[in-house]
């Protein structure tokens, strides 16, 4: 993420633990970027980034990405190979990023 920063990408990080702090100003605070990335450390479907995306896209703010987990299976592995498997390592997150970006 650091690398991005470094890129000039502009970018605000919320998790879940301060989440409820700006949960009123979300769509205000979305609408000061070009696109937002949701980060799950779970599953995709159900998940707090899928809510949001829906949110965003009910107000017509569409430039998003939802990353996480797909509801299967994954087979054993090292935590770093498990997130490249699921799209969720710091290289696809920088790519995620990258599309929503101008």
């Amino acid at each position: 993420m650091s690398d991005c920063r470094q890129n000039g990408y502009k970018s605000y990080c919320i998790t879940t633990r301060n989440f409820w702090r700006v949960v009123n100003h979300f769509l205000e605070l979305a609408k000061k970027y070009y696109g937002v990335v949701f980060v799950e450390d779970g599953v995709i479907t159900g998940g707090i980034g899928e809510y949001l995306n829906g949110l965003l896209a009910k107000n017509s703010f569409t430039n998003t990405r939802v990353l996480g987990f797909e509801d299967k299976y994954y087979s054993h592995g090292t935590r770093e190979e498990i997130l490249e498997e699921s799209g969720l390592s710091s290289v696809h997150i920088e790519k995620a990023i990258k599309s929503c970006s101008k």
